[in-house]
């Protein structure tokens, strides 16, 4: 049955299926798999799917090392010949580890999504694999190796990078680094402080946030919104910002008169 749950979530694994061909997550979400829109009369883009959508495809690159070691270790082979089946399953672990939804919805429209995907084969593969996970999952997540290159979906590399320059808070790095960033805002100083933004717009928006010790524009808000939901956000009251990048201007400590050029232009707004 198709749904638009189901399609969001066939969408994702075609998303990362590219990204595991060799593309970049973000051009992989721009394009829009014409394939599963025809096959679903559902929209994704409402706002609520695209969160979704995006939250998902995400998440699974974030952990594509761990799950993949636990869908390796359910399935009797592997699934070389079929790309996108294979990151829907991830799509369905993720769900069940680590997204905050019912697991019977998670199952279901996970289950759902394989003939958007246009592989009914899979039907009951996947549902006996997630059932499977529900069933034993505390064995499962025992028994993956400690090494921090699974537990963690850290290449070695940077692993040992890290655990060389920071030898004493290597661990919570890497647990860190998997954390959804928060959305960060930049206030314009131009138009009133953060202080003012925090305790008067965002409440009238019912959103919430806090203020980032050492970057006195800063606001990281609990939970992310689309920007079109931030109050003044056409306006220019507010931009997003992350707040490593508001505290390195403020180390800089600029001074009237100066001219700085910032030359990490990046494939977005600043160019």
């Amino acid at each position: 049955m198709s749904t638009p749950s189901a399609a969001v979530r066939a969408e994702a694994a075609r998303a990362i299926a590219r990204v595991m061909a060799g593309r970049t997550l973000d051009d992989a979400l721009r394009e829009k798999g014409d394939a599963t829109m025809v096959a679903s009369p559902f929209s994704l883009m409402t706002t609520q799917n695209r969160s979704l959508l995006m939250a998902m495809a995400y998440g699974v690159v974030r952990e594509h090392t761990l799950l993949t070691t636990l869908v390796a270790r359910l399935l009797d082979k592997p699934l070389d010949k079929a790309p996108e089946v294979q990151a829907l399953l991830l799509c369905g672990l993720h769900q069940l580890r680590s997204m905050r939804m019912p697991a019977h919805a998670a199952v279901a429209e996970t289950v759902n999504a394989v003939g958007l995907l246009e592989a009914h084969w899979a039907r009951g593969m996947v549902n006996a694999v997630l059932r499977r996970y529900q069933r034993e999952r505390r064995a499962l997540e025992d028994a993956l190796p400690t090494d921090p290159v699974v537990r963690q979906s850290h290449p070695t590399w940077l692993v040992d990078a890290i655990r060389r320059d920071w030898p004493r808070q290597w661990k919570k790095v890497l647990l860190e680094n998997n954390e959804q960033a928060p959305l960060t805002l930049r206030v314009n100083r131009r138009r009133g402080p953060a202080t003012a933004y925090l305790q008067k717009e965002l409440p009238g928006a019912g959103l919430t946030g806090h203020l980032v010790t050492g970057a006195p524009d800063a606001i990281a808000l609990d939970e992310a919104v689309p920007v079109d939901e931030l109050p003044g956000f056409t306006d220019g009251l507010v931009s997003v910002q992350d707040a490593a990048a508001q505290l390195a201007v403020e180390l800089l400590d600029l001074k009237d008169g100066l001219r700085v050029l910032d030359a990490c232009a990046a494939p977005g707004g600043k160019t």
